[in-house]
């Protein structure tokens, strides 16, 4: 998302963990179908949305499967933390963070706007806009009410702005120190989701405490990828790199991440998946036609994030699981989210023309 979510998180000509440009967009791509598998089978009702087959300890095998998908957001993470980091050492600075969070609000906003449309023509009025200050809320990044996926805009805006503070603190201190502190951080996230949050009952002191404990949760994987970036420590392993350049050897790891996150189940250990799946995918020869299906995937992954969720649980879900097989129900949610970005696509170019027009014309009038 340009994030790795807005597609800007790699800077033309750069390399990230000597991946290529298109190679970090094939890890874009394997992120939004990993969010989509996640949010479509790792859940407990299975049996309600479509037709179980395979069960290992009376659990259905995808189930078990489906816990390496929350790697999705960390991965977005990582890369995010790689990418700004080679831009603040570059020499960045707050008008081209700010320019960079400009260009990801103005998709959010088109998909928010295009969201309460779709919900206020369905006869969905009191969520869709709802109140005018619920409607302003949302669109400051305050509340996430309309849609769950929302959540990330505000906490990526958060680390965006703050890339030059940790850059330098990263900089500055030893690896390990900031590693420490920032894992402590994440641990402390959940603590507060589990033992603060709940118990909360002002709504503007919820929202902060929730703030907070997104930002603490995400700045983690985050951080990861910029001291990579620092020490460029895989590439020192001459191991890794032959596990990375074995047509074999990374997916009979895979198997073994997906037997351990089956077994440690909780999302706290979703970062570490990530980092794996980094290391053995990264440089990945997937062929001709393998690469060209994930750099699809990879342009579209913002508004796949962002739109992906109105799908299979707001407006049509009946569409989505009615056939309930697992690959129908998983290519009918990839086709209208893939729909969906094609229309923000088509608007986000139309205001960013409107936009960049605007620019000009106050630039020339300026230098008259």
């Amino acid at each position: 998302m340009g994030i790795v979510i807005v597609g800007q998180i790699v800077i033309a000509g750069r390399i990230i963990m000597k991946l290529r440009i298109n190679e970090t967009k094939c890890l874009q791509g394997i992120a939004i179908l990993f969010m989509l598998g996640l949010h479509l089978f790792n859940r407990s009702d299975i049996a309600n949305f479509y037709d179980v087959r395979f069960y290992i300890g009376g659990v259905p095998l995808l189930t078990h499967i489906s816990y390496i998908f929350d790697a999705c957001v960390p991965i977005y993470l990582f890369c995010s933390g790689y990418g700004l980091y080679i831009s603040e050492d570059s020499g960045s600075n707050m008008k081209k963070r700010m320019y960079r969070v400009l260009r990801l609000l103005i998709r959010f906003w088109i998909i928010m706007v295009l969201t309460c449309c779709v919900g206020f023509t369905l006869g969905m009025r009191d969520r869709f806009p709802g109140s005018v200050l619920n409607f302003i809320l949302n669109a400051c990044l305050v509340k996430s009410s309309y849609v769950g996926a929302f959540w990330f805009v505000q906490t990526y805006t958060i680390l965006a702005l703050l890339s030059g503070v940790i850059f330098k603190l990263i900089k500055k201190h030893s690896y390990w120190v900031v590693l420490l502190v920032s894992f402590v951080l994440y641990v402390a996230a959940f603590g507060i989701e589990y033992v603060v949050l709940g118990k909360i009952e002002i709504e503007a002191v919820r929202l902060f405490v929730n703030a907070l404990m997104l930002l603490l949760r995400s700045q983690f994987s985050f951080v990861i990828g910029m001291i990579l970036a620092k020490e460029n420590m895989l590439d020192r392993s001459k191991l890794l790199s032959k596990i990375r350049n074995n047509p074999v050897l990374p997916w009979i790891f895979l198997i073994i991440v997906i037997v351990v996150r089956a077994i440690l189940r909780h999302m706290i250990f979703a970062p570490f998946s990530a980092v794996a799946l980094i290391i053995l995918f990264g440089t990945y020869n997937w062929g001709k036609l393998g690469e060209k299906i994930l750099l699809f995937f990879g342009k579209h992954s913002t508004n796949m994030w962002l739109t992906h969720m109105q799908f299979y649980m707001i407006f049509t879900p009946t569409l989505v699981f009615c056939w309930r097989n697992v690959f129908v129900i998983m290519l009918t949610l990839v086709a209208l989210s893939l729909a969906a970005s094609y229309v923000v696509d088509w608007v986000y170019g139309g205001v960013m023309r409107l936009v960049e027009k605007k620019g000009l014309k106050r630039r020339y009038n300026h230098s008259l």
